[in-house]
């Protein structure tokens, strides 16, 4: 059974980025129109801790935000290896939440919030606002700083191995998201927001 995701992009080539500890710069990994062309996502994400990964965001009613505002929608049958039900570098006692802190350490006990079941995740934390509150709760006893609610409105899926999708539309009000959407045939949102509110998809 397939279930449906985004994947963000970011700058003004729309691409995904791995970044490089013993350089300390990000080299692109894939581009989104490429990413289109060939129906594969790469992981791209690094972790000291973790095999490299690919982050993206289940479609969900509890969860309407996104990492960064424009990317793809699509569709799999691959199952990911895990899921957190909000970024999953805020578990780490790193600052930016990105691979930059590439040497971070996970915080004990953060393992309850990762699953390997979407649904057992969604049982514990349906939405965001839930999941916030508990990560925040967490993160101030290990003496961090909260999480603005309206900054992480995502969860975060990972898949250890590159992921062959089919694209259902894409995200975006950029004129290079616009472009993509002729190229390729497809509908485009403003925001993952705007998808969940015109579709039956990602209902709870």
């Amino acid at each position: 059974m397939s279930a449906i995701y985004f994947k963000s992009f970011g700058g003004n080539e729309l691409t995904t980025t791995t970044y490089n500890p013993n350089a300390g710069k990000r080299t692109i990994c894939q581009t989104l129109d490429q990413v289109l062309s060939t129906k594969v996502i790469k992981p791209n994400t690094t972790h000291s801790k973790l095999p490299n990964r690919l982050c993206v965001s289940l479609i969900t009613q509890g969860f309407q935000g996104s990492y960064r505002p424009e990317g793809v929608i699509f569709s799999t049958t691959q199952k990911p290896n895990y899921c957190s039900p909000f970024d999953l570098m805020a578990l780490t006692d790193g600052t930016t939440f990105t691979s930059s802190d590439f040497n971070s350490s996970f915080l004990k006990g953060s393992e309850r919030f990762v699953f390997s079941d979407p649904t057992q995740m969604r049982s514990y934390f349906p939405n965001s606002d839930c999941s916030i509150k508990a990560l925040n709760e967490f993160r101030r006893l290990n003496g961090l700083g909260e999480i603005k609610y309206e900054e992480m409105k995502y969860n975060e899926f990972c898949f250890n191995n590159k992921v062959e999708i089919v694209p259902i539309a894409v995200v975006g009000t950029s004129q290079g998201i616009k472009d993509l959407s002729e190229k390729y045939g497809l509908l485009v949102y403003g925001s993952v927001k705007e998808y969940l509110s015109n579709s039956s998809e990602g209902g709870d």
